[in-house]
């Protein structure tokens, strides 16, 4: 009887025992699945946040990289930007170049005192990097990440660099922006940034080259024909100005075709007036492609 009931007991202490150690299994269970949950939200939302940064980034990027290089095609290529502080235009060549009567039109002169200015491709690279990498910090668009910062993220990193390559296949852009966000243990970094556009500023600066050629050597000609003439009194002056102006009118005309049936827009004007005192008066040429609006606006002191 002693023996029965010794077993019954020893029975109902292991269904106490199995029943406890089931429980603490349970709750170890639940435990690391409540971990595990909060730890797989965390990488979602950490993810997420990076993702909504990186988003931020390459957007403002590729906004101005895009009005950087339409404004670049305004000023032959180069990239300049203006310094309210010391009231100067940096990224615009030393010289052979002019403002309007209008001081906030500035044309770049390709040719000037019997010279031929056009730009290098390094000289191109290297203001529209430095043009880069000063607008991307005054642009506002990032708005010093005070969404985040309010969500109780810090963004630490001030560095800011940028690698332009114009080639004949068009304009890479390389974005260097180290930064990285920190909030309650969690952090991820961003880097670098891309942008690419198809135009080609090598095709502009070709048919300046070749307009200045066509125009400098019709002039030069022209100048060893007429001068003698006026001389022996065989034409005035003004009929050889004017004689002079029709034949570099069927230049432009023919330019104007030419272009046309390359998909541009080309037309000219004359300077009325050069702020400068170094220039002669010139003349203003404009092209324009037709698909991107593109615009490529140059002088010629001719």
């Amino acid at each position: 009887m002693r023996k029965r009931g010794q077993i019954s007991l020893f029975i109902i202490l292991g269904i106490l025992l199995l029943i406890t150690l089931s429980f603490m299994f349970f709750l170890t269970k639940m435990n690391v699945q409540r971990s595990q949950r909060s730890e797989f939200g965390s990488t979602i939302s950490l993810t997420s946040t990076q993702s909504r940064v990186e988003h931020l980034v390459q957007s403002c990027f590729e906004q101005l990289a895009q009005q950087l290089i339409f404004s670049a095609g305004t000023y032959a290529g180069y990239s300049v930007f203006f310094t309210p502080r010391s009231s100067t235009y940096i990224g615009l060549p030393y010289r052979g170049f002019t403002v309007e009567p209008t001081p906030t039109r500035i044309i770049v002169y390709l040719y000037a005192e019997e010279e031929k200015r056009l730009p290098s491709e390094i000289e191109l690279e290297q203001t529209m990097e430095t043009a880069l990498n000063h607008l991307f910090l005054q642009s506002g668009c990032l708005n010093d990440f005070i969404e985040l910062r309010d969500e109780g993220w810090d963004v630490s990193g001030t560095e800011i660099d940028s690698t332009v390559d114009i080639s004949d296949n068009g304009i890479s852009l390389e974005l260097s922006f180290p930064r990285i966000f920190s909030k309650d243990g969690d952090s991820f970094q961003i880097n670098t940034f891309t942008f690419e556009s198809h135009i080609n500023f090598f095709t502009y600066l070709s048919f300046a080259d070749e307009l200045i050629n066509s125009l400098t050597t019709k002039l030069s000609s022209l100048q060893s024909e007429l001068e003698p003439m006026v001389a022996r009194g065989e034409m005035t002056q003004e009929q050889a100005a004017i004689y002079a102006q029709e034949e570099v009118n069927k230049i432009l005309e023919a330019f104007t075709v030419q272009l046309h049936e390359e998909g541009y827009d080309f037309y000219y004007r004359e300077s009325p007036n050069i702020l400068d005192n170094h220039l002669e008066p010139g003349t203003f040429f404009f092209i324009r492609d037709r698909k991107t609006d593109f615009e490529f606006i140059f002088g010629g002191a001719l």
